[in-house]
């Protein structure tokens, strides 16, 4: 029972730092983000550097949580009897909350982070797409100048 509890935390810390790759630079670690000098790029790199950095830390939590959980259930079975374990278990347990509290507050931030960022994702996306279309418009009016001067040409 301990094996497949084990395997299945590690699994997920696997499935955890494969998420925290997604968008990462190969050599440096670091969130890709296209390079620019203009705010909202800058605010996209900043963003999208604290929001590593939060899942990082929740990663971390999560596991610190997991040996202090395993630590509690391997302790409390052996020295149920003994005066000393009720403060471990005490403190162990203050502990626990303690990180779990932490968590929390890290899942929160991730997830304004992560809502900060995708409001500017799409800003973004508009904004190009608004570009894009005005782009278009311009290659239709080159079109037509060129067409009335090929016409104008032919009639001479």
């Amino acid at each position: 029972m301990e094996s497949s509890s084990t395997c299945g935390i590690s699994q997920a810390l696997q499935q955890q730092n494969e998420f925290n790759r997604c968008g990462e630079d190969e050599h440096s670690g670091r969130p890709t983000v296209r390079e620019g000098k203009d705010e909202k790029d800058l605010k996209i790199r900043e963003l999208s550097t604290e929001l590593h950095r939060e899942r990082k830390r929740s990663a971390a939590y999560q596991e610190q949580l997991q040996m202090i959980l395993k630590y509690v259930e391997e302790h409390t079975r052996r020295l149920s009897l003994n005066v000393q374990v009720d403060e471990k278990d005490k403190r162990i347990r203050e502990l626990s909350l303690e990180l779990y509290n932490e968590r929390q507050k890290c899942k929160r931030r991730c997830a304004v982070y992560e809502e900060q960022l995708n409001m500017i994702l799409k800003d973004l996306e508009k904004h190009t797409e608004h570009i894009s279309n005005k782009v278009a418009d311009i290659v239709q009016s080159i079109k037509e100048i060129e067409e009335k001067s090929e016409e104008s040409d032919a009639d001479e």
